[in-house]
């Protein structure tokens, strides 16, 4: 009988992979594991993801892919709100998520293909942030100056930073927040700094 590719059961796959990852790392999680974790077949877990890569490449792609609908054509405000709340750990399910990426990055040194598509996402995330600044900036002044691409690599890795900030002290989540949008408001003022500029 053929088992249907139910999103839930993937979803499903897919964050019981963020909880294995995150605490037992890449190397110590398997399929079985998974299956175990989740409370389905072997056969079911391989129908869905036939290869521990497989499954690895769909968790890294599945917090960064979705955005809202309607996201392309908010204003900057919105785009902004949408942005932050990925680095916000203030719920159990984004604190596991980097706990995953953490365990993803540092195992992407040892595997080229991991580390590809970390490489790929981490250009989407500069992406969110380009397009952030682009229609803050259009909103502002009604053109743009081209420094938006730099100046969202420095702030993604800047959000990236607090993001690891809060695994260590989750106290600091609030204020984290406050600080990515500090820094987000006034680009030119601090991210430019940082440059030396």
């Amino acid at each position: 009988m053929a088992r249907p590719r139910c999103e839930g059961v993937r979803r499903d796959l897919i964050l019981a992979t963020f909880d294995s990852v995150a605490k037992h790392g890449v190397d110590r999680t398997s399929l079985r594991e998974i299956a175990k974790a989740t409370g389905l077949s072997n056969g079911t877990v391989t129908y869905h993801f036939p290869t521990k890569q497989s499954l690895l490449r769909s968790a890294i792609g599945y917090g960064f892919l979705r955005t809202p609908d309607g996201y392309e054509s908010t204003d900057a405000d919105t785009a902004l709100d949408w942005v932050v709340s990925r680095y916000v750990l203030s719920t159990s399910r984004r604190r596991l998520w980097w706990q995953f990426w953490l365990a993803v990055t540092l195992y992407a040194q040892s595997d080229n293909e991991v580390r590809d598509r970390v490489a790929e996402h981490q250009l989407l995330i500069i992406d969110r942030w380009r397009s952030y600044l682009e229609r803050r900036e259009l909103a502002e002044t009604g053109e743009l100056s081209g420094v938006a691409q730099e100046r969202a690599r420095r702030l993604a890795a800047y959000a990236h930073g607090l993001a690891i900030h809060q695994l260590i002290e989750p106290s600091q989540t609030e204020w984290a927040e406050a600080e990515i949008r500090r820094v987000a408001a006034e680009p030119s003022r601090y991210l430019d700094l940082v440059a030396g500029a």
